[in-house]
């Protein structure tokens, strides 16, 4: 397949660009680089929020007036672009849905192409917990979808009930390699090599599962006494002083010597993988396909993470990693046992997770990825619930290699009932 488009399509990407650091702005500027390549960016909407991460998706007089800034701009952009196909990275928190809601309505008034591309796991939970208007609004807003994108294949059943089998994909994320002048062993400090050296580099919140970790090492007490375990990323004040009083309490204690660091960047986020001999990343919340564990493979780390949302897909237990239910610190505290034990077991997890980085994960594979994806993007079909037809010829479409645009009615947010997602 040739790596551009028959026709070339005409792609306004709205996402954010870091800072601050997440999934979300990494992976924009990605897709935004993948693009300029296939020479399909038509324009970019940067919904860039400089606030704290805490304060992303919340409901606040500055968010409000960020939300109808960004409105406005897209309105301006889609007035001059062309009637572009534009990709949206959907939200799954009611304030940031709704901000999104208001760019969907724009892209219809225009009669532009729509892709929803889900970053996360969260959307059943967020459907399943809002009121019946808040279900109303994102039947309708899903309702308005071209095509569905999600992160890995087993998480493109969030879409069920809300796009059309026939119109739903997955897009997997892509990270960089480790520079090639930092090399396994590295360390910024005085190392003791003869240490288990585990590390934790996230974002510091309590989804992320950062305190059922001390809570495991808690639970192995002085045997955990010659690892060395680091907490790297940005949180609250609040969550970092209750992790280093809790750290403070281990060390007291003859347990784990747990050092609490600010978030890493570049070479040295790099440096912090490299002298690691474990990662983990245990979240209790679902997760799409979190950008770490990426990067851990790259590093030829073994993992130990949660079976929740898309992480199955990414880390197979026994292949790349250990897999533990969520919220389960025992659970959590023997598989880093198993692997403080047996060398040669993280060994062969860390080579096979390299391996597989090697083949999937590597930024040249998304040009590929996305130039499949806007050669099956031909012909959006027709919005018809339960029309057979319609889903039929959009199959025979996909052969279609030109990016085209249909006449759809604005979005109505107080239509007849749409059939909600499976839960």
């Amino acid at each position: 397949m040739s790596m551009v488009p028959a026709r070339r399509a005409n792609i306004l990407v709205i996402g954010p660009t870091p800072p601050p650091f997440h999934g979300v702005a990494v992976m924009t500027t990605y897709i935004l680089e993948a693009l300029e390549e296939l020479e399909c960016l038509g324009a970019h909407l940067d919904t860039r929020d400089p606030q704290p991460l805490e304060t992303l998706g919340s409901f606040n007089r500055r968010n409000v007036t960020l939300g109808l800034r960004h409105a406005w701009r897209l309105h301006r952009l889609l007035r001059r672009a062309g009637r572009p196909t534009v990709l949206l990275p959907i939200s799954q928190g009611t304030w940031g849905f709704m901000r999104d809601a208001a760019f969907v309505l724009v892209v219809r008034l225009h009669r532009c192409g729509l892709i929803l591309h889900l970053h996360g796991a969260a959307l059943a939970e967020f459907y399943k917990t809002s009121g019946p208007l808040i279900c109303r609004i994102i039947r309708a807003v899903f309702r308005q979808a071209d095509f569905g994108w999600a992160l890995t294949p087993n998480l493109e059943t969030m879409f069920a009930g809300l796009v059309p089998v026939s119109r739903v994909r997955h897009l997997e994320n892509v990270v960089p390699a480790p520079p090639a002048g930092i090399s396994r062993g590295d360390s910024d400090g005085s190392e003791n090599d003869s240490r288990f050296r585990v590390l934790y580099l996230s974002n510091l919140r309590h989804n992320k599962g950062v305190f059922d970790l001390l809570e495991a090492l808690r639970e192995i007490g002085s045997a955990a006494s010659n690892w060395q375990v680091r907490i790297v990323g940005a949180g609250s004040k609040e969550v970092v002083d209750a992790l280093e009083a809790r750290a403070s309490q281990l060390r007291e204690s003859g347990g784990a010597q747990v050092n609490v660091l600010p978030p890493q960047y570049d070479d040295d986020k790099w440096s912090e993988f490299q002298a690691a001999d474990v990662f983990v990343f245990p979240p209790r919340a679902a997760e799409g396909q979190p950008l770490v564990l990426l990067e851990a493979m790259a590093s030829e780390l073994p993992i130990v993470s949660t079976s929740i949302g898309g992480i199955p897909d990414t880390v197979h237990d026994g292949v790349q990693g250990i897999l533990v239910p969520p919220a389960d610190p025992p659970a959590l505290g023997e598989a880093l046992g198993r692997l403080s034990d047996d060398s040669d077991l993280r060994n062969s997890l860390g080579m096979r997770g390299r391996t597989t980085y090697e083949q999937r994960y590597q930024p040249r594979r998304l040009a590929r990825d996305l130039t499949r994806l806007l050669n099956l993007a031909g012909d959006p079909p027709a919005h018809h619930d339960g029309d057979q037809n319609a889903m039929q010829q959009h199959h025979r479409a996909q052969s279609h290699s030109e990016m085209v645009h249909r006449d759809v009615p604005p979005l109505g947010l107080f239509e007849g009932d749409i059939p909600g997602p499976s839960i």
